[in-house]
């Protein structure tokens, strides 16, 4: 009688292939990868939570990863996406575009992955990675938009009190009170972006449809917004209110972190309850 060996998953291989791509990744990245690192190191910016967005980022791949380490194999298909990411980058690079170096970043790490794990094992990385994007600097376009539709929300609930003003650009003028610049700060994109990665964090961890992590980050993003259009607009009231006196006026990036914190809280408490 004849009997045929179980084939035998080999455990090193398992996670000593991806360690070394990310390890190579690494090396070949660095530059890029050190300005990013600067970038998340200015704390008074938009992308300040870099860091605590990586290491969280790290801890959901572990926790993947324990459920059931992926196999190890090659899809060749996968190799055309990588290298078309390693061009991006490159033409970043000779270009002198941080930006295009930046946006490879993320392809070119689920691309590497691709390349050994197939798309049915990487899927159920892409999340943990893909919280990432929300710490890469191409979100800095939307802060422009942001800051004039702030401008506009604020005008329009000014104009429903008894308030003599007038907008010119992003400047709200009080005659004979002062003026308020509703600057680059107050486009609300570091709460957007810390509202996006909390929800599609809390997506992860408690639901299973893609329908509803979407309809999650969609609340979220417009919790984020309105958080920040309440705070540019009680600043403003009692910076007028108080001839521009308040304290609050200097404190109002504090007092941003607080208004998007209580509101955070109160909608995952209503998500929990």
């Amino acid at each position: 009688m004849v009997t045929m060996e179980p084939h035998v998953r080999n455990p090193a291989r398992s996670w000593l292939v991806p360690l070394s791509v990310v390890v190579l990744l690494i090396i070949g990245l660095w530059p890029a990868l050190e300005v990013l690192g600067s970038r998340w190191l200015i704390l008074d910016q938009s992308y300040s939570h870099g860091f605590l967005i990586l290491a969280t980022s790290i801890a959901l791949v572990v926790r993947k990863w324990l459920r059931g380490p992926p196999r190890v194999n090659l899809f060749p298909f996968w190799l055309f996406p990588l290298l078309l990411a390693a061009l991006v980058y490159l033409a970043g690079t000779v270009l002198l575009i941080e930006g295009l170096q930046q946006i490879a970043i993320l392809p070119l790490i689920v691309g590497a992955l691709l390349l050994v794990w197939g798309w049915q094992q990487t899927t159920a990385f892409i999340l943990p990675l893909g919280l990432l994007a929300f710490a890469i600097p191409v979100w800095d376009y939307l802060s422009w938009p942001l800051q004039l539709i702030t401008v506009e929300v604020n005008q329009f609930l000014l104009s429903w009190l008894d308030i003599e003003f007038f907008v010119e650009g992003v400047v709200v003028y009080f005659p004979g009170v002062g003026a308020f610049e509703i600057a680059h700060g107050c486009s609300g994109l570091r709460y957007l972006l810390v509202g996006l990665t909390l929800t599609t964090l809390y997506g992860e961890l408690n639901y299973r449809t893609v329908r509803s992590r979407c309809y999650l980050m969609i609340a979220g993003t417009l919790l984020a917004l309105v958080a920040n259009w309440v705070r540019v607009f009680v600043i403003i009231y009692i910076g007028y209110e108080s001839d521009m006196t308040s304290s609050l006026i200097n404190e109002h990036d504090h007092f941003g972190w607080w208004v998007f914190t209580a509101t955070l809280v109160h909608f995952f408490h209503c998500l929990e309850a």
